[in-house]
Formats: structure tokens, sequence, C-alpha cells
């Protein structure tokens, strides 16, 4: 050993005791991080963010349950709606037709009343006029009924004989003996008596209200015309033409 090395030694030696003592000092004031300690925290944090979004997506499931609902809910009110329309438009209809069935009925019932009166009144008119027949001319009251004109007055000259009676097609003929002869018929046209005229012995005269054909021919003086589609004519020889005037102003 070389004089003075001893205590340079001994100097060294402590110089890094003591930097050994420091240092185990500086590692017993650190913390040691242990990765055990973290993981509890990072569960929490995946536990909730999982909460997170199932509360999020059973959110969703409920709306969506919730829409899928209400629009079942509208497309059943929409089909009651529709069919209510229809109803409504159905009943509308009934009652259109029977509106039109009723108002058709109501004229139908006024026609057949109006008829039923018309025929009353015409029966009863027809009765009446029936009634006013002379005695001798009582065979034609039928012909009254069909809608026949007959003489409810005679002529005097004409009241104290009974004429010979007799169908005229769908009408009658009454004949006197004083060669007069009254004809009544209804397919009979006007132009059957109208052509037997001479030429420029036809000409239309009135006769009390009536307008009537006056001719001349071979069988006398005729007086015709129609009315109520029925054709009438008074024939009578050319001194009894008074007599055939008044006939026709009898007839009733």
């Amino acid at each position: 050993m070389k004089p003075g090395s001893a205590p340079v030694d001994d100097l060294g030696r402590r110089r890094e005791a003591l930097s050994r003592a420091v240092g185990h000092e500086g590692d017993a004031g650190e913390v040691p991080v242990d990765g055990g300690a973290q993981r509890p925290v990072v569960i929490v944090a995946s536990v909730i963010f999982g909460l997170v979004i199932l509360l999020l997506g059973a959110a969703i499931v409920v709306t969506y349950l919730a829409y899928d609902r209400q629009a079942t809910r509208v497309d059943v009110l929409d089909e009651r709606t529709r069919n209510v329309a229809a109803e409504n438009r159905e009943i509308a209809g009934a009652q259109a037709a029977i509106r039109s069935r009723f108002v058709a009925q109501s004229r139908s019932i006024d026609a057949a009343i109006r008829t039923a009166r018309s025929s009353y009144d015409g029966g009863f008119a027809d009765g009446r006029r029936a009634q006013r027949l002379p005695a001798q001319l009582a065979p034609i009251g039928r012909y009254v009924a069909r809608g026949f004109l007959v003489p409810l007055e005679l002529p005097v000259m004409l009241r104290y004989e009974t004429p010979r009676i007799g169908p005229q097609g769908d009408g009658y003929v009454l004949r006197w003996s004083n060669n007069m002869a009254l004809f009544a018929s209804k397919g009979e046209p006007l132009r059957v008596w109208t052509r037997q005229a001479w030429p420029g012995a036809r000409r239309q005269v009135r006769i009390g209200a009536r307008q009537v054909t006056r001719l001349v021919g071979p069988s006398g003086v005729v007086h015709a015309w129609r009315e109520g589609g029925r054709t009438y004519a008074v024939q009578a020889p050319r001194r009894l033409e008074e007599l055939s005037r008044g006939l026709v102003r009898a007839m009733r």
C-alpha cells in the first residue's frame, strides 16, 4: 500500500455507499403502477356504455312499435272511414230510389184518382144523359156509356114516332119513316159522306155551337161532322132540312 492511498479509497467507498443510500431512498419514494387496479374502471365504463346503447336501442324499438301501432290505428280508421262513406253512399242511393218510387207511386195514385174521378164524373154525366133520352130512343142508351152523342130531345115532328134502331158498324143508326136518318160511327171517316156531294154542293155551316159540313147529293141534304173521335151524319130530304138541323142541335 502506497502512502496516502488509504484515505482516498476510503473516501471513494463512502461516496459509493452514499450514492446507493440515496438511490434506495429515491426508489422508496416512487409509487409503483399496478395494471390490475385500472381494470374495474374500464369494466364500469364499458357497462355504462353498454347500458346507454341498450337504452337507446330500447327507446328506438319502443318508438318504432308506437309508430307502427299508431300507423295501424290510422289505417284502421281510414278503412272504417271509407266503409262508412261507402255505406252512406249506399244509404243515399237507397233513399233516392225510395223517393223515386214514392214519387212514381204518388203520381200513379194521383193519376188513378183522377181517372176514377173522371170516370165517375163521366159515368155520372153519361147516366144523366141516358136518363134524358126520349122513351122511344131508350135502346141506344148503351151507346152513351161508349162515348157516343145521342139526341136528347127530338124535334116535334119526330116525337111521336119510334124510329127503327139498328147497329151501324161500331155505332148506331136511327131511321124514320119520312126518310130521315141519323148515323153515328166510330171508325167511319168523314169523307164517306163528303164524297157523296154533288160538285159545288158542299160547304161549312154552323148549327148552334157546332161546325158541320152541309152537302147535297143523291140521298138529299146531309149534315156531317166529326166529334170526340166519332163521325155523325143526319140525312134528310131537302124539304126537311130544317128538321135535320134541329136533330143536329139535339145531339149531346
